[in-house]
């Protein structure tokens, strides 16, 4: 008797314990706080979008959250960029970390990949996910890359990357939509998707999914128990669904949040936090600058500025402002280009090579010729290929985008031309000015005649000589006078006999002197020129 009361107490002991223990862990389960980091995706996942993300997480995992939240408002991009958020994504899982994903207007296209690829997902009223296929000039590029093989045109039935992201999409998509043939609908519907309601058991309704000719093959014993029908996509077209139908098939979580605020609250209810705090990166300003960046207009205008920036540098070297505005209009365009996936080492290198030699050209060759050329097309091309993600064009597509980054890289240097020639009209007079483009080491310009009251067209048969390198531009004496004036050709050395032959712009246009006349007084002279001629003589 003795024992069996021994034993109870044991029993009854270790029940205490094991109930208080039980306790103890519910109570602090129930005094956890949830941390949740917030990332937007707004626009068009591209490369740019997926780098982004990965920094956006990276920053986010430094205050260690127990949830990611993806909030998602696009309508197209690019399949590999998605695939790289995605598995991002699942990555987190390994961590502990749960992902859901916010759908605040549309997931489409590829962004429907990134939805799904989250542990839960949340839509916001009157928002929409489906139509899951990558963006229509990229199935183009894929398709004419597989046409070209060798030089001869090949047709294989199906596109490999449209298969590739088809099953990609599935894999993820059934883990919220158990029905397999909404998943299809979402990629690929040939024959329909509609909702039908028929009539159960014990006056239940059956709700069931069916392509459209499936729902018109039924039988007739099988139609008259259908209480209602519905087309929820015709054929041809893929799935779009709202959020009252994704609920309806439990593809979202706890129904519709209307907030960032109404989100954390029903986390909070399910999973028996204490609290819920919710964090978004928005200080990460360099971020949004590369995302204007890559606007095509305004890298355009940034490639002119820069362009602008060099002509000025090359002409005054050692002011230091327009070395600094042309090093930061090109760290813009090239850097944020690196950034989103656009250039590689190879376009930063083609485009110092193409400094190099214009700088050349510059300040070692005289005139401007093969070298300021190759170097000019040379930073011409990188820009272009910062545009485009390959190097040559092989497919039709890639043509077709060839043909209008050429267009765009003409237009921006025609830009940058134009805001020179501006400059130089409104600005040649002016003192200032002209010495920054005008002005090399070592020349003196203290004696220049600005605003001559002589018009070129006066000027036409007097002589002179070359008073500073002609490059072509450059000036001449003519008499006392120091005059700007244009070489008819590309260099001229300083000493050099010339006679003004016309104009050219503003500037008088001037010839070099063969030696013999070169040697010969001219009467054609100005009037102290032809004094000093016959001073000369006359001694």
């Amino acid at each position: 008797m003795r024992q069996l009361f021994r034993w109870a107490l044991c029993a009854a002991i270790f029940s205490t314990i094991s109930l208080v223990n039980t306790h103890l862990v519910f109570a602090e389960e129930k005094q956890k706080a949830g941390l949740a980091g917030v990332i937007s995706i707004s626009r068009d996942i591209d490369e740019f979008e997926a780098s982004a993300f990965q920094i956006r997480l990276e920053k986010s995992l430094a205050k260690k959250p127990t949830h990611i939240i993806i909030k998602i408002n696009s309508r197209n991009g690019r399949s590999k960029a998605a695939e790289r958020i995605a598995k991002s994504i699942q990555k987190l899982e390994d961590l502990g970390i749960q992902t859901i994903a916010y759908i605040t207007g549309d997931a489409s296209s590829v962004a429907a990949l990134v939805a799904v690829s989250c542990k839960k997902i949340v839509m916001a009223p009157g928002s929409r996910i489906g139509a899951a296929l990558p963006d229509p000039k990229e199935l183009q590029e894929s398709e004419d890359s597989r046409r070209m093989r060798d030089g001869v045109e090949d047709l294989p039935p199906e596109n490999r990357v449209l298969q590739t992201w088809k099953v990609g999409f599935e894999i993820f998509a059934l883990n919220h939509i158990k029905d397999e043939l909404i998943v299809q609908a979402m990629l690929e519907n040939k024959y329909g998707l509609m909702r039908v309601v028929f009539r159960g058991r014990e006056k239940k309704r059956n709700i069931v999914y069916m392509s459209k000719r499936e729902f018109f093959g039924l039988e007739e014993d099988a139609r008259e128990g259908v209480l209602e029908s519905k087309v929820l996509a015709e054929p041809g077209e893929t799935l779009v669904l709202n959020d009252q139908q994704a609920k309806e098939i439990s593809l979202i979580f706890r129904g519709n949040v209307d907030s960032l605020k109404g989100l954390g609250e029903a986390l909070k209810s399910s999973e028996n936090l204490a609290s819920f705090e919710v964090f978004e990166l928005s200080n990460l300003w360099w971020l949004h600058v590369i995302g204007v960046c890559q606007n095509s207009y305004v890298k355009m205008f940034l490639f002119a500025l820069g362009v602008v920036a060099l002509i000025v540098a090359f002409s005054n070297p050692g002011t230091g402002a327009a070395e600094v505005l042309a090093a930061l209009a090109f760290i813009l365009v090239f850097g944020s280009s690196y950034f989103a996936g656009f250039a590689s080492y190879v376009e930063i290198l083609i485009f110092l090579l193409g400094l190099i030699l214009i700088a050349m050209e510059v300040f070692v060759i005289p005139g401007f010729g093969v070298t300021g050329v190759l170097g000019t097309a040379l930073v011409l091309a990188s820009f272009l290929l910062t545009l485009q993600s390959f190097i040559l064009p092989t497919t039709s597509a890639e043509w077709d985008i060839f043909g209008t980054n050429l267009i765009k890289t003409v237009i921006s240097f025609t830009m940058a031309g134009l805001i020179v020639g501006a400059l130089v009209r409104f600005f040649g007079h002016n003192l200032l000015f002209k010495r920054l483009i005008l002005k090399m080491p070592g020349r003196d310009t203290s004696a220049v005649v600005v605003g001559s009251s002589s018009k070129p067209e006066r000027l036409i048969g007097l002589q002179g000589t070359v008073h500073s390198t002609m490059r072509p531009v450059g000036e001449v004496r003519l008499g006392d006078e120091i005059l700007e004036a244009v070489s008819e050709e590309s260099f001229l050395e300083p000493g050099v006999r010339v006679e003004v032959v016309g104009r050219r712009g503003f500037s008088a246009l001037v010839r070099r002197l063969p030696d013999k006349a070169a040697s010969k007084a001219s009467p054609k002279n100005s009037d102290s020129g032809t004094e000093t001629s016959s001073e000369t003589e006359s001694n």
